[in-house]
């Protein structure tokens, strides 16, 4: 049902996917694929694309969500991944494993180019244990398994990329799958035009999920309300599609308040509301790890009142008294646009979800 607002697990209810489910049913079947990225902005699909393609795809695998259970360091990280594999594996596997621990001695590592500091799995036996017994096993049956991380950049900071970095590299019966929806973040996490970022060069497969086009937005609107058996006025639909510029996420969350009684007005209302409120705690959260917090919020008051060219947004600045160089300047927008809250079209700024526009004040 396409108004199911819980994150997909089959392929019928996913809406408009047919091209992009092959790519990635064809790139995870290819075993010369060692890394699949799924990125697009919040909100666009991405974890109900990659639980379809897993389910579908029969391959042994863990999935783990790193906005739902945040990791604080190293260790925190590869217990929960222990876990996970504990469920999967087998308990003569388990065992091979545990016997395997006190004599096991293998360092596999990367030094930080900026910090000297060189960072591997010996900090932990176990996970190279278990690493080593996993690839064996899917080598005896020609098989690979899948590790999947749901917001992968988000344990850039607990350097985690010099582990997945280790993975590619000596654990050819092992794919990764990552997710990103702050992509200039993602981005860089997979080091893309930094040279000394652990997962420079490896290759990788990109799978990118949009936005609806209007006409997209109409059909899965309509097709949603038929699988349901609501009726709907057309001027309804529209109001949607205005609101909610595409985003699939506002879309279906709409069609579930329906589903659940509510009129055209309050659905549409509540959907507003909550997205407001989400994307505020998402900016404010931004803001804890920022120094001049009330530049930022300054440049997004400029593009939600369209004062949102780059010379614009200087001149506010400069016509409030508020001081910032060409170069500070340029450097908050960059972030703003890393973690996904602007984008540039055409020389102007504008907000990538509508309803962050409501919760600039």
């Amino acid at each position: 049902m396409y108004f199911d607002y819980k994150p997909k697990e089959n392929v019928k209810d996913l809406f408009g996917t047919d091209v992009i489910l092959k790519k990635f049913k064809t790139a995870l079947l290819n075993k010369n694929n060692r890394l699949i990225v799924i990125k697009g902005l919040r909100r666009t699909g991405k974890t109900s694309l990659l639980n379809v393609v897993l389910k579908e795809s029969n391959l042994n695998y863990i999935k783990i969500d790193v906005r739902s259970t945040p990791f604080f360091d190293y260790f925190e990280f590869i217990t929960e991944f222990k876990d996970r594999l504990n469920v999967l594996l087998n308990d003569s596997i388990i065992k091979k494993i545990k016997d395997k621990i006190d004599s096991v001695d293998m360092s596999i590592g990367y030094k930080d180019m900026k910090t000297g500091l060189k960072v591997n799995i010996k900090k932990d036996k176990t996970i190279t244990t278990y690493l080593d017994e996993i690839n064996k096993l899917y080598e005896k049956k020609k098989q690979q398994f899948i590790i999947a991380i749901d917001e992968a950049h988000l344990l850039k900071d607990i350097k985690m990329d010099y582990i997945f970095a280790s993975i590619y590299d000596n654990y050819p019966n092992i794919k990764m799958i990552f997710t990103g929806s702050e992509i200039g973040l993602l981005n860089d996490f997979l080091g893309e035009s930094n040279y000394d970022a652990p997962l420079y060069g490896r290759l990788f497969e990109t799978i990118e999920t949009k936005k609806l086009h209007q006409q997209e937005s109409y059909e899965f609107l309509k097709k949603g309300f038929s699988q349901v058996n609501i009726k709907y006025d057309e001027n309804d639909l529209i109001a949607v599609i205005d609101n909610f510029d595409g985003i699939i996420g506002w879309h279906t969350q709409y069609g579930s308040e329906r589903i659940n009684g509510k009129t055209h007005s309050e659905a549409l209302e509540k959907v507003k509301s909550y997205g407001a409120e989400l994307n505020k705690r998402e900016f404010e959260n931004f803001l804890k790890t920022r120094k001049n917090k009330q530049s930022y919020i300054k440049i997004m008051r400029c593009v939600k009142n369209n004062s949102n060219s780059w010379t614009e947004i200087k001149y506010s600045f400069s016509k409030s008294g508020s001081k910032i160089t060409d170069s500070q300047l340029s450097l908050y927008l960059s972030f703003l646009v890393k973690y996904g809250f602007i984008e540039e079209k055409n020389g102007k700024y504008i907000f990538t979800d509508p309803l962050l526009m409501l919760a600039v004040k």
